[in-house]
């Protein structure tokens, strides 16, 4: 399951092989050359704080995560040149969250 665009998202994830946008690349990159558009741009950014404390069961011990702001990011581009040839480029973290235990 990917969040690589909110129409995926919005169509309950039915169907990761059909191409809809750039964001394709990140699944069926040959994807691309089924768009219809000539140019075809997909992005996006989220902002994650993650703030979480562990305390031991029988112990008594707690530790905290340090509080960082992690922004994992993505962007997807297509261009279709000629009926068969197109072009796709992609740039993304898809696992952009890091974490420290302080």
């Amino acid at each position: 399951m990917g969040l690589h665009s909110t129409r995926k998202y919005r169509n309950g994830f039915d169907r990761d092989f059909a191409s809809y946008d750039a964001s394709t690349i990140f699944y069926n990159p040959g994807g691309v050359s089924f768009l219809d558009e000539k140019w075809s741009f997909s992005g996006g950014l989220s902002l994650i704080m993650a703030r979480v404390t562990f305390q031991g069961k029988d112990v008594n011990y707690q530790t905290h995560l340090e509080h960082e702001i992690n922004t994992p990011f993505y962007f997807y581009a297509s261009y279709k040149a000629t009926d068969k040839l197109s072009i796709g480029f992609a740039v993304n973290t898809p696992y952009g969250n890091r974490l420290s235990w302080g």
